[in-house]
């Protein structure tokens, strides 16, 4: 019989390993965290509003929601699947930062760790673990817990020292739930400027209000090849141009359209949250519908539908049509009729939902009107 003999190569070969686009990510978030705890523990502190366990508070929350993560996922290996996982392979560690980065920093700690056990079990391990889950494991714990925060009525996204200087944080209320555009005096004002937005240091969760670190990860993930970039990029883009019309057609400046994507942990959850490599598209095409579905969904959310969590909730329910996008998507390779017609039928909701909104949002200077960026 004849020997066969089996060389390697010409094999393509993939350097970008999930080691390596985990790592891209932890890089990328380093700057995020440190300014997580500048907002929420250094700056209180020095201002007095706290003492020295409140100035390392944001990062004992987030290591409180890393370790439940961790654990979690390291029992449920040990005693339902009967090995021992290391952390590096389940990458648990991220999970537990995600949930942490999400919340408001006034979440009590037991609900922290209940948010992060049911984020762990409910939303990646009773799915078979690492890469099996249908929706984004961060999301499922964070609906949990802001469900339970709005029954007890302590939704509060306010820091020690943003108490102190923000006079009354029980106005701050949804756009949805009053008929105003909003003005500038009322949506930014209150915070300081645009620039306060883009910098982070106004309300919001732990680690999603800094705009300028955001668009600084994903130029490196980008780089990096360990993003899916044009969600990001269709998502904000949907919005931009939503509120845009929204804005024009009630005489409101540029600032406003900015002012949305600016605010409500919009880029932090383009960037970092609606990528996931699990939970969203693949193919390039599904990925462009998933971002406009995003945008449309999310400005929903922000106008008509007063709840909480709009950006949270939009995403869930992309991650639940992912699988029907990216296999659109993979025809649309061989059929590009398929998809474009999808997104063209976007692009009329996208301008039919900014002629309506527009019309029945008035641009009326409501004293109550504060910003969104406290709901999302």
């Amino acid at each position: 019989m004849k020997e066969i003999h089996i060389k390697e190569g010409p094999f393509i070969k993939a350097e970008n390993k999930v080691q390596n686009i985990m790592k891209n990510l932890l890089i990328s978030l380093i700057p995020i965290i440190l300014f997580a705890f500048y907002k929420n523990g250094y700056l209180p502190f020095k201002h007095g509003a706290t003492d020295i366990i409140g100035l390392f508070y944001p990062l004992i929350f987030i290591a409180i929601a890393v370790l439940t993560s961790c654990l979690t996922e390291y029992l449920y290996n040990l005693v339902i699947n009967k090995e021992k996982k290391s952390f590096k392979l389940t990458f648990s560690v991220f999970l537990g930062l995600f949930f942490a980065l999400i919340l408001p920093i006034n979440t009590p700690i037991w609900l922290l760790i209940i948010g992060a056990l049911l984020s762990s079990l409910v939303g990646k391990m009773i799915w078979g673990g690492l890469g099996n889950n249908k929706f984004n494991p961060a999301l499922v714990g964070n609906l949990f817990v802001i469900l339970i925060l709005s029954i007890l009525g302590e939704i509060n996204y306010l820091n020690s020292y943003e108490t102190t200087i923000i006079a009354d944080a029980n106005t701050l209320a949804n756009p949805a739930t009053l008929n105003a555009i909003g003005t500038y005096e009322t949506l930014v004002a209150p915070y300081g400027t645009l620039w306060d937005f883009l910098i982070g240091t106004v309300p919001g969760t732990i680690g999603t209000t800094s705009v300028l670190f955001c668009i600084i990860a994903y130029f490196y993930l980008t780089y990096k090849k360990a993003l899916k970039w044009r969600i990001p990029l269709i998502y904000i883009g949907t919005v931009f141009i939503i509120t845009y019309f929204i804005g024009f057609l009630n005489g409101v400046g540029l600032w406003y359209p900015i002012f949305q994507i600016l605010s409500g942990g919009l880029m932090f959850a383009a960037v970092f949250i609606a990528t996931d490599p699990v939970t969203s598209p693949t193919t390039p095409t599904a990925q462009v519908v998933y971002g406009m579905s995003l945008g449309i969904l999310t400005i929903l959310f922000r106008y008509l539908i007063p709840v909480p969590n709009g950006i949270v909730i939009s995403i869930l329910i992309m991650n639940g049509l992912t699988l029907l996008l990216d296999k659109i998507g993979a025809q649309a390779r061989f059929d590009f009729k398929k998809i474009s017609i999808l997104i063209m039928v976007e692009m009329v909701i996208i301008l039919a939902i900014s002629i309506y909104i527009a019309e029945v949002k008035t641009n009326s200077n409501v004293s109550n009107l504060e910003s969104h960026i406290l709901e999302e």
